[in-house]
């Protein structure tokens, strides 16, 4: 149940739905303005063969009715239209008689209605002495209420057999789509989900029948290896990259720090354990905060922290700050800037380095070359001395022998 749940949870979401909807959509659209087209030209199409026969009627009996006039034959005249109700759709016949009396000739058949559908009314004409007499008028009323009886079936037919037609050809077509689009997607989707560049999977093949000639599926798949191989090769060249850069500022620091946008210590790299600290101690701390040498240089310390707030990159700050077992250490620092996307500054990057051995070196070096000048002075200076002391005159005069 949980298997099949998942499986229709995902069709649902997936394409082929989307596409069965519209499919739907457009066939039930098309299906019906078809069909109301065809309907339209089957009613213009009725309609009009019932006003044509009307006028046939009229042609066909309006001599005999005009016979019945003349001889005010009312049995003929009843006889003509029953023949006439007979027509399909012809609901009403009158006969009336064009006569200055009061009280003319009427005779009718079927069910007069107030608003007929059609109404027709012909002239009826004798021959009389070479000329045509008006004798009365034929009054046909017909109705369409068969015709939109057979529209009305008509249309449920049609649309019955074209919602069956639709509605297969739409499970058909989803299909199709899934059979040879959107599990392929799928599958597409899954491998790129679960894709690691550190450790790259096979190549990536769709389960299918390969076809004759490549298809647009076939291209996005080697699109895909093109751009997998371009990535797979930018990351190996990326790692190339970092351990030489890691080379070089590993060879030039001992460590690496990051501060935030209030200059606070985010991160230090585990190499400052080396120096007698650890980076949990450092992290959330600022450099002015640890620092030994802030109320003997001041000013340096103020240049400093006006290059931080200025967002400007600094190289070889010198401080001295004491580590936990009370050893003075001197650290040399440098940093750069970071800025996000949006130019906004995040805090600084950069390296350390412990000189507190360079320093004593140097000092013992200095100590070193001053006592040597200091020896080399005292060395001249008695030099002198004694060469003053030996080229002296004596103050008494030898005697000649």
């Amino acid at each position: 149940m949980t298997t099949t749940w998942r499986v229709f949870d995902r069709l649902r979401r997936g394409i082929g739905p989307r596409l069965l909807v519209r499919v739907l959509l457009f066939s039930v659209v098309s299906t019906l303005v078809l069909t109301l087209s065809q309907l339209y030209l089957d009613y213009r199409r009725d309609t009009g063969a019932i006003n044509g026969r009307m006028s046939e009627i009229a042609d066909s009996y309006g001599h005999s009715l005009g016979e019945g006039l003349w001889n005010l034959d009312r049995r003929q005249l009843e006889l003509q239209i029953e023949g006439i109700l007979r027509f399909p759709a012809v609901r009403f016949v009158e006969v009336r008689e064009t006569t200055d009396r009061g009280d003319p000739m009427v005779v009718s058949g079927g069910a007069r209605r107030d608003r007929p559908s059609v109404r027709h009314q012909f002239p009826l004409f004798r021959p009389a002495r070479g000329e045509q007499h008006q004798l009365g008028v034929l009054t046909l009323e017909a109705s369409f209420d068969d015709v939109y009886r057979a529209l009305r079936e008509k249309a449920v037919v049609i649309l019955t057999g074209q919602g069956a037609t639709i509605f297969v050809v739409s499970l058909f077509v989803l299909y199709l789509t899934h059979r040879l689009v959107t599990r392929h997607l799928t599958a597409l989707a899954g491998f790129l989900r679960h894709y690691d560049v550190l450790r790259p999977p096979p190549p990536l093949s769709l389960q299918r029948r390969p076809p004759t000639e490549n298809d647009e599926l076939d291209d996005v798949v080697a699109a895909f290896e093109t751009m997998r191989r371009t990535l797979e090769q930018a990351y190996a060249n990326l790692r190339a990259s970092e351990e030489v850069l890691r080379d070089y500022a590993e060879t030039a620091s001992d460590w690496f720090w990051a501060t935030g946008s209030a200059h606070e210590f985010t991160y230090v790299s585990e190499q400052v354990r080396a120096f007698g600290f650890h980076e949990s101690e450092l992290l959330g701390r600022r450099r002015l905060d640890g620092a030994d040498d802030v109320a003997a240089e001041p000013q340096k310390w103020r240049e400093h922290m006006a290059i931080l707030e200025r967002h400007e990159p600094f190289r070889d700050f010198v401080f001295q700050r004491r580590r936990p077992d009370g050893t003075l250490q001197i650290v040399s620092a440098s940093g750069k800037p970071v800025f996000d996307g949006e130019g906004r500054f995040t805090g600084y990057r950069g390296v350390a380095r412990d000189i507190t051995e360079l320093r004593r070196a140097e000092e013992m070096l200095r100590d070193r070359e001053q006592r040597i000048r200091d020896a080399q002075l005292e060395l001249a200076r008695r030099s002198r001395t004694r060469s003053t002391s030996r080229w002296r005159p004596s103050s008494q005069t030898p005697t000649p022998r």
